[in-house]
């Protein structure tokens, strides 16, 4: 009789294996991004994640009359903020195979265990980078100019376009650590600075590594990073902690054999959760695991930080 034994998919080994490569590739990307991007694996209990901190008190330092001894002066509270991070669903689609795909091809029928738990971890990867970018850049645009800068006349990226950007912070600039961009903007970067007198890029085959204040560039073709018609691109310039996401450590799979038509089929699914949190805003409490749609709902991001410069950082849009 043929068993499971007969086709290990997605064994112990091949979910270590799994878990292994997106850990690696959120490492990798946590590095890239010089700190802007953070993995954890802390767990969150239901919906969401609300954090409750205090305030700044503003104005806490004022002028004080030193002979004056009758004059009232007027009171302020400690208050509490919150921060809600969304917990989001993932899953697979239904897998069908069958074991004499392989052995049809005198291939070992682990060999299912590997592909499936590559090509997972890449999925699964994909899935939190473009679901993080493209909540950022709703919750940036939602805030609006304060924090972003649009080219004027659908004009391509530039080095002055960045700077631009940068400046939406003023004495806190230094804190926008990289620039997440898709490719096209930083081939129009490119050939500005294939001219650049000034030297202000670092370019060894044709490469901008970084854009002269020491920012480095992550390239994503992302379409979180690409929207509308035309096409308007986007430029994410983060700061430290920008984007947080937690591995909620449920990951879940299921293997089912079943008979019936003429090969025998596997049928594999898996799924899994992820609490996705992005400084200085706050994702809508009255939302439970919400759909692509809604986690890139500007409207459904509201800025808890009392000022811009201690938000996510900002964004470039051009043509």
């Amino acid at each position: 009789m043929v068993g499971l034994t007969d086709m290990k998919v997605l064994s112990s080994q091949g979910y270590e294996m799994m878990s292994e490569m997106l850990a690696q590739y959120l490492e990798d990307f946590n590095t890239a991004t010089a700190g802007a991007f953070v993995m954890s694996s802390a767990r969150t209990a239901g919906d969401r994640e609300v954090i409750a901190d205090f305030k700044r008190i503003a104005n806490l330092a004022k002028r004080r009359k030193a002979y004056d001894d009758s004059t009232a002066i007027s009171s302020t509270k400690i208050e509490q903020r919150e921060k809600v991070a969304v917990k989001v669903g993932g899953r697979t689609d239904e897998i069908l195979f069958t074991k004499n795909q392989f052995t049809w091809l005198q291939l070992n029928p682990d060999e299912a265990d590997s592909l499936i738990s590559q090509q997972l971890a890449q999925a699964m990867f994909q899935d939190m980078v473009n679901t993080s970018l493209a909540s950022t850049r709703a919750a940036m645009v939602q805030n609006g100019s304060a924090v972003g800068y649009t080219v004027p006349s659908n004009g391509e990226a530039s080095l002055s376009a960045l700077v631009s950007g940068a400046a939406k912070f003023g004495d806190r600039a230094q804190d926008v650590k990289v620039w997440v961009t898709h490719s096209k903007p930083i081939f129009d970067i490119y050939q500005t600075a294939l001219t650049n007198s000034s030297q202000l890029f670092n370019i060894g085959n044709v490469q901008v590594q970084q854009d002269g204040f020491g920012r480095r560039f992550v390239i994503t073709d992302s379409p979180a990073l690409a929207t509308g018609s035309p096409l308007d691109y986007y430029m994410l310039g983060l700061t430290d902690g920008a984007i947080t996401v937690k591995d909620e450590g449920t990951f879940d799979e299921n293997l089912v054999r079943s008979n019936g038509v003429e090969n025998i089929q596997n049928s594999y699914q898996a799924q899994w959760d992820y609490t996705l949190a992005l400084k200085g805003y706050s994702f809508s409490k009255s939302i439970a695991s919400p759909t692509d749609a809604q986690l890139i709902t500007g409207s459904n991001w509201t800025k808890y930080a009392e000022s811009d410069k201690f938000t996510a950082g900002v964004y470039v849009k051009a043509r």
